[in-house]
């Protein structure tokens, strides 16, 4: 997924990712900030910063007769805690289950790579085994449905880490300027942040 000039919005440049049938995955982009486990992930900024809230925002369009809703995965941010790339935190922005209606909005699944006392647990990258689940939201509206192919649409995130002792996370999600999705703090969400 290399970037081009033009093919952006408004003629920005972008990234382009071509779905090849019977291929599981079409590219990432990786984007390393604040402190990092290891030197080899070269972050964008100084490198020594822990940060505790995080927003991105993105603009996606899938052309006119795209078939597969959302394509499952959209992007996330995650705090890596070690250098085999365990993760501690992972706020997952991702379509629903393919061949329903789901698949054509987007959720907030967060995940937390910790026991309740805030221990570490995973041991590699998407260590699933190892992750527990602290609950999706779906959005409100439909983002990849018919009458929205060939459109630009705007997707923003902001995850916020509780505050140590305190139950004050969140995470949301805007489709198009609009509070689309949220997730309020759990218990999950205690024990997670207490080890970030």
């Amino acid at each position: 997924m290399p970037r081009k000039p033009g093919v952006g919005i408004d003629g920005s440049t972008g990234i382009v990712g071509r779905y090849t049938p019977d291929r599981s995955e079409a590219g990432n982009l990786k984007l390393a900030f604040g402190r990092t486990p290891a030197r080899y992930f070269r972050p964008v900024d100084s490198g020594d910063k822990n940060y505790r809230e995080v927003y991105w925002r993105i603009y996606v369009k899938h052309p006119e007769g795209w078939q597969g809703g959302g394509a499952d995965k959209l992007s996330r941010a995650t705090v890596l805690a070690g250098s085999d790339w365990q993760q501690a935190m992972i706020a997952h922005v991702w379509s629903g289950a393919d061949n329903s209606d789901r698949m054509y909005y987007l959720k907030l699944d967060p995940a937390s790579g910790t026991d309740e006392q805030g221990r570490l647990k995973t041991t590699r990258y998407n260590d699933f085994g190892n992750l527990r689940w602290l609950g999706a939201e779906h959005t409100s509206n439909a983002v990849f449905n018919s009458e929205a192919l060939g459109q630009w649409r705007c997707v923003e995130a902001k995850v916020r880490l509780n505050d140590p002792g305190q139950s004050n996370g969140r995470f949301k999600l805007w489709v198009d300027g609009e509070l689309s999705a949220q997730k309020m703090t759990s218990t999950g969400w205690d024990s997670l942040i207490a080890t970030v």
